[in-house]
């Protein structure tokens, strides 16, 4: 657990405001989260009514979350840069997390009643901010055996939803590696900077070349790709863009330089 480097008297200010025993155990739940967490780092903020509890991020920088308290509940706001760097949205976040509110132009709010709540915005939020690696991942020993299913838990702690479609659930979405597995050494292929989620038409695109990004995100598209493939397929650009993290943006020179517009001009890959 990362050391509270702020003053206790503001958490505990912020905890005597809640009334209802419920909401205390999912206040709880996500200030223990947050102090925790690999990649953001959280602390009060505000003063007097205004109080709440933010989380705050290097990479990207910013301040993509906080939640205020009442006497009766818990507001959780997903700020501008949350929604852009998770490619979130208001309905698709509804279909994984109940009290959603919004957007609006300031974010989305989501109110938490209870534990079971206050798991669910970990679950589905928190745990997928970039970089954020649960401790249980990182001591967990490397078996050549097991290695997409390693690779694809660590991926899913860096990146939370295709880039492109915007898709959130799981189920419909391929672990791609951005550097190829064979050409990966062994902690390469586990190494989930290495890799993208994306929706199964986008993923075919991306590993044959004709697909990749630049370091800000933007999709970029190979010469050889027919346009017709873009329009039948409802892919637009520019899409909504939202930067690597460092380490992505190696893998992704990588894959520019060996992959990209390196198309099999229609040959069928084996995979």
């Amino acid at each position: 657990m990362k050391a509270v480097d702020f003053d206790p008297s503001a958490l505990q200010s912020l905890r005597d405001r809640i009334q209802v025993p419920e909401v205390l155990e999912a206040f709880d739940r996500l200030v223990d989260f947050g102090l925790a967490c690999q990649s953001l780092r959280c602390a009060p903020g505000g003063r007097g009514a205004a109080l709440d509890f933010r989380y705050t991020s290097v990479d990207p920088p910013g301040w993509p979350f906080s939640f205020a308290v009442s006497k009766g509940q818990l507001v959780f706001h997903i700020r501008p840069l949350g929604i852009r760097t998770l490619n979130l949205t208001g309905a698709a976040l509804a279909r994984r997390i109940e009290g959603v509110r919004g957007p609006t132009r300031s974010g989305i709010s989501v109110v938490v009643k209870n534990r079971q709540e206050a798991d669910a915005m970990v679950k589905h939020l928190l745990s997928h901010w970039p970089g954020n690696i649960p401790p249980v991942a990182v001591a967990m020993p490397v078996d050549s055996g097991d290695d997409r299913s390693q690779f694809r838990a660590s991926l899913e702690q860096v990146e939370g939803a295709c880039r492109v479609t915007g898709v959130m659930d799981r189920r419909h979405l391929r672990a791609v590696h951005i550097k190829p597995r064979e050409a990966c050494s062994e902690s390469e292929r586990v190494d989930g900077n290495n890799g993208l989620l994306l929706s199964p038409h986008l993923a075919h695109l991306f590993e044959r070349g004709y697909i990749t990004f630049s370091d800000e995100g933007q999709l970029l598209v190979a010469r050889q790709l027919n346009s017709t493939v873009l329009k039948r397929w409802a892919i637009s650009l520019p899409i909504s863009a939202r930067p690597f993290g460092v380490k992505q943006k190696l893998y992704l020179a990588w894959h520019r330089g060996n992959v990209f517009e390196k198309a099999e001009a229609g040959r069928r890959r084996k995979d």
